[in-house]
């Protein structure tokens, strides 16, 4: 349900069947397949805010959701994966809620603790099987807090960040593309249609799966730091 991103690592051997390009014709190539396109819509609401800081322990935490600066984005799927990053604790769970923003008061959906790796960097969270499907259409605040020891004994989510999220039906035309498309051209099509949630999670699988290529680390740079994440793309 939780993973971390890879490091940056070394250079492989270049790609195959592939014409030469000069570095600045790489760097327009990539941000031109990966421009995303920030929707205009708000959260319902107030939210806490993408970024906090706070206390485990004697331990100064940070945590950040990687979203635009709106704070919220959109996905395809029913359960998708958040991202988040988390500076290095010794708190070892994190726990994940989904609640329903339209009602009066914020309603708790679904809850879960999920553990943390401790050396710190991004992670994610993924709506696991016992978790509720994504309505069409409908908006969600997601929010994942720290579980730790706190200076008074309490035990509890001392630091939270919270984000937005829709679920949107994409086109027939577009599904068909997604279908034909392989994972590098599906990121792209995610970013010309603005789902975020679609297009990290896919950029991280990529990673993972190709942790050698330093196109990939290039590609997530570019999207982060386009969207003003430029501390969480490194």
């Amino acid at each position: 349900m939780s993973t971390s991103l890879p490091g940056t690592a070394i250079s492989p051997s270049p790609r195959q069947q592939e014409p030469a390009l000069s570095g600045g014709e790489v760097v327009a190539q990539r941000r031109s397949r990966l421009r995303f396109k920030v929707p205009n819509i708000r959260p319902t609401g107030n939210l806490e805010g993408g970024a906090a800081r706070g206390n485990c322990s004697a331990e100064q935490i940070e945590m950040k959701a990687l979203l635009p600066n709106t704070n919220i984005g959109l996905t395809t799927a029913q359960k998708p994966t958040v991202f988040f990053q988390i500076s290095k604790t010794s708190a070892q769970e994190g726990k994940f809620s989904l609640l329903n923003p339209n009602a009066k008061e914020s309603v708790l959906i679904y809850e879960k603790n999920f553990p943390l790796t401790g050396t710190g960097g991004v992670m994610s969270f993924t709506l696991p099987a016992d978790a509720p499907a994504l309505e069409v259409g409908k908006e969600y605040h997601w929010e994942v807090a720290l579980v730790c020891n706190t200076d008074d004994g309490d035990q509890g989510g001392t630091t939270r960040v919270q984000g937005a999220i829709t679920r949107v039906q994409p086109s027939p035309e577009f599904a068909t593309q997604l279908q034909a498309a392989s994972p590098r051209d599906r990121a792209a099509l995610y970013a010309e249609q603005g789902y975020w949630y679609d297009i990290l999670k896919t950029l991280a699988d990529l990673r993972s799966a190709n942790p050698n290529d330093p196109s990939l680390v290039s590609d997530w740079t570019d999207l982060l730091s386009s969207s003003e994440l430029n501390t969480s793309a490194q």
